[in-house]
């Protein structure tokens, strides 16, 4: 059971995408006094909660070490989540990895060049001078982590 869920569910329905959302296993909730940040706490089976009030969002998923629970909820955000970073203090200096369903699993060190790859995939190009920038950080982010370049073919052309 997410202990906050109800309070999550209510945010969204009334309008409210926070966009800092925390899941911690164990603890104790605490309602947010903004909206902007809500941190809601797993003290249970998830088999039967609703995880579409994480539809969209980018979530934090903390706990201290790797258990049955944490994989079933990690499952579970994995259905509704836009981005998930994991966060496990027993992986010691590895502490977790960054997850999306566009690109799998990325090393909390690589999300850099995940977030220049998309960054430089949205921006504006009026000239030739900006073209090229944005495909040389595009590029360089792919030769650090070659996933990125999987779903959009040549970036040359």
């Amino acid at each position: 059971m997410i202990d906050g869920l109800a309070h999550l569910t209510v945010m969204r329905r009334g309008g409210i995408t926070p966009p800092n959302v925390w899941l911690t296993l164990y603890g104790e909730y605490k309602k947010p006094i903004k909206p902007d940040s809500i941190e809601l706490v797993v003290i249970g089976d998830v088999s039967t909660d609703d995880f579409r009030p994480f539809k969209g969002l980018d979530v934090t998923f903390c706990v201290d070490k790797w258990t049955a629970l944490a994989e079933q909820c990690l499952d579970k955000l994995k259905e509704y989540a836009y981005e998930i970073s994991v966060l496990v203090a027993e992986y010691g200096d590895t502490i977790g990895y960054f997850w999306s369903a566009e690109h799998g699993n990325i090393e909390l060190d690589d999300y850099k060049w995940v977030k220049q790859f998309h960054d430089a995939r949205k921006s504006l190009c009026r000239t030739e001078k900006e073209t090229a920038e944005r495909l040389r950080l595009e590029a360089e982010a792919i030769s650090h982590v070659p996933s990125l370049g999987v779903n959009y073919g040549s970036l040359t052309h």
